[in-house]
C-alpha cells in the first residue's frame, strides 16, 4: 500500500494543484457586482386597494438579477456575456452584508410605493396626509463603531431637527449627538466626522422616506423578494389606472422603469441595458424609461443592438406616460 502511494504521489500532487485552482475559482469572492437580465413583476400584485378591483390587465415592473461579490469564476463568465455588466465595488459598499443589502432594498421599495401612492392620491383628489423623515441608508466602516445602523431614522443632530442642514458642513474630530429612532425606541448616539479625500464626512448616507399618516381608500402592500426604488413609475401607473375611470392599458403589454419623486418627476435608475433585454425577452410592447440622457441613450442603443420590437418611450413626469397612453388609446379607437 505504501509503495502504491509513493508511486502515485506525483500524480496526486499533479491533480491537487488544478483541483485547488478550480476551488479557488469557484469559491473565492471578488469585490465586484454584476447586473444580469431578470424578469417582469405584475404591479397589481403589489398594492391591493380595499373595495376596489384592479383591472385584469396589469402594468409590469422590470427587475434585473444583481450579484454582489461574485466568485472569480462567475466574474470570468460575465466577461464573455454581453448582456451582463460588471463593475468594481466602491469602497463605501465593501463592508455591507447580504442582509444589509436586502433590508435597504426592501426599505427603498416600500418608500417607492409610498411615493407612488402620494402622487396617485394627489393626482386623483383622494384624501392623504404624510410626513417626511430622514433615514440612514448606508454605514461605512469608520462610522460603524458609533452604533448607528442602516434604516435608523435620524430625529435630530445636536438638537437640530433640520437634519440635512445639521449634516451639511461638519467639523472634523468634533463629536455630534444623534437622536435616532430604531424599531420604535429612541436612542442617543455619538458620531465624530473624519477627513477623507480632503473632505470632512460622517461616513453615512441618508435619504428621505415618506411615512403615510392618513389616507382613503385603504390598501395592503404585498411582500416581495425584489427590492429597490426603480418600480416607482410603474406602481404609480397601476394605482392611477385602478383608482381612476381610465383604461390606460388596452391590449398592450406595458412595462417600464424609473423612480418617482414627490413632484411627479421620474428619476434615474440602473441596469437599463438589462431591463431592455428583459422587456424584449418577455414580449413587452411599450417600455417607459427616464428621460435622462444616460438612461434614455442606453435604452435606445440596447434596443437597436438587439433589434428589439419593444417601443422605448422616455418620460420626464408621470403625466407624460399617462398622456402617451391616453393618446395611444384614442388613436386606436
Amino acid at each position: 500500500m505504501i509503495k502504491m502511494l509513493k508511486r502515485a504521489k506525483p500524480y496526486l500532487i499533479a491533480l491537487t494543484i488544478p483541483y485547488l485552482a478550480l476551488m479557488f475559482l469557484l469559491i473565492y469572492r471578488v469585490e465586484f457586482e454584476l447586473d444580469a437580465p431578470g424578469r417582469l413583476g405584475e404591479t397589481r400584485d403589489d398594492v391591493i386597494f380595499e373595495g376596489i378591483d384592479a383591472p385584469e390587465a396589469s402594468f409590469y415592473s422590470i427587475y434585473i438579477m444583481p450579484l454582489y461579490r461574485p466568485t472569480f469564476f462567475q466574474l470570468m463568465v460575465a466577461t464573455f456575456d454581453d448582456a451582463i455588466d460588471y463593475r468594481v465595488l466602491p469602497e463605501a459598499r465593501r463592508g455591507q452584508s447580504i442582509s444589509d443589502i436586502w433590508d435597504t432594498g426592501q426599505v427603498q421599495r416600500d418608500n417607492a410605493l409610498n411615493a407612488a401612492i402620494i402622487n396617485a392620491y394627489q393626482a386623483l383628489g383622494f384624501p392623504l396626509d404624510y410626513r417626511i423623515e430622514t433615514m440612514v441608508t448606508l454605514v461605512r466602516e469608520n462610522a460603524a463603531d458609533s452604533g448607528i445602523r442602516g434604516n435608523d431614522i435620524i430625529l435630530s443632530v445636536n438638537g437640530d431637527e433640520d437634519v440635512r442642514d445639521a449634516l451639511s458642513n461638519p467639523v472634523c474630530d468634533e463629536p455630534y449627538r444623534f437622536s435616532v429612532r430604531r424599531n420604535g425606541d429612541e436612542l442617543t448616539l455619538t458620531l465624530t466626522p473624519y477627513e477623507e479625500n480632503s473632505r470632512c464626512i460622517f461616513g453615512i448616507s441618508i435619504a428621505d422616506v415618506y411615512v403615510l399618516v392618513a389616507y382613503e381608500p385603504d390598501f395592503e402592500k404585498a411582500d416581495a423578494f425584489v427590492g429597490g426604488p426603480s418600480s416607482g413609475l410603474m406602481h404609480f401607473l397601476h394605482m392611477y389606472n385602478t383608482l381612476s375611470d381610465d383604461n390606460l392599458i388596452g391590449d398592450l403589454k406595458i412595462a417600464g422603469t424609473g423612480t418617482i419623486r414627490l413632484d411627479g418627476t421620474v428619476g434615474s435608475i440602473g441596469g437599463v441595458k438589462q431591463k431592455v433585454i428583459t422587456a424584449e425577452h418577455f414580449g413587452v410592447d411599450i417600455m417607459f424609461v427616464p428621460n435622462i440622457s444616460h438612461n434614455r441613450d442606453t435604452a435606445f442603443e440596447t434596443a437597436e443592438k438587439i433589434e428589439a420590437n419593444v417601443t422605448i418611450v422616455p418620460v420626464d413626469h408621470w403625466m407624460d406616460a399617462v398622456e402617451y397612453l391616453k393618446n395611444l388609446g384614442e388613436a386606436n379607437d
